[in-house]
């Protein structure tokens, strides 16, 4: 690099430092960003609940009191639901009524329910729902892929749906993927 500059310093770009670029964040801005290289490279939560710890700022877990029996959810509308939802769509194609995959947007926003239960601190539920959904996905994947729909947007967003469930449900701080609702609306 220096004998780059000393033959021709108008090649070096001269870029703002850290300190100048997180200067101009605010604290929400801040978490954001911290969120988004987080979702862009997961092996950095490891460095950031390091330097946590190290400073004694690592958040503890509350403790939840027990609550009396958990409730129990219905899963089986949730399986019926995506049957449902890929019988229509293959209806569809087989009318030649649609260009793009028919059955994604529906899929996606049964994934919402999903995250519904996550978000008010019911992973173990989000868990079942999940399975079911799952489930009856993995029994009609067949008949999808024999009509070229893959829904890839669809099996990205149940990976990450299913992580975020499970690492809530299982002791692990949230949110891991800050971009889950955003690649859901965009």
């Amino acid at each position: 690099m220096a004998m780059v500059y000393l033959r021709d310093a108008d090649v070096i770009e001269e870029r703002p430092t850290l300190n100048d670029l997180l200067d101009g964040l605010n604290e929400l801005e801040t978490i954001a960003l911290m969120r988004h290289l987080v979702d862009r490279d997961p092996s950095l939560i490891l460095e950031i609940e390091s330097y946590l710890r190290y400073n004694g700022k690592l958040p503890t877990r509350p403790v939840k009191p027990q609550t009396s029996a958990p409730i129990e959810i219905e899963v089986k509308p949730f399986r019926d639901r995506v049957k449902q939802i890929v019988r229509n769509g293959l209806y569809e194609v087989e009318s030649e009524y649609c260009e793009e995959d028919p059955v994604e947007t529906e899929l996606i926003e049964i994934l919402d329910e999903a995250q519904g239960y996550i978000d008010r601190d019911e992973s173990k539920t989000a868990l079942k729902v999940l399975e079911a959904i799952t489930q009856s996905y993995v029994d009609e994947v067949d008949d999808l892929h024999d009509y070229g729909i893959d829904s890839e947007d669809f099996l990205q967003i149940l990976d990450r749906t299913w992580t975020e469930a499970l690492l809530s449900a299982y002791g692990r701080s949230r949110p891991l993927f800050n971009d889950v609702a955003e690649t859901r609306s965009g």
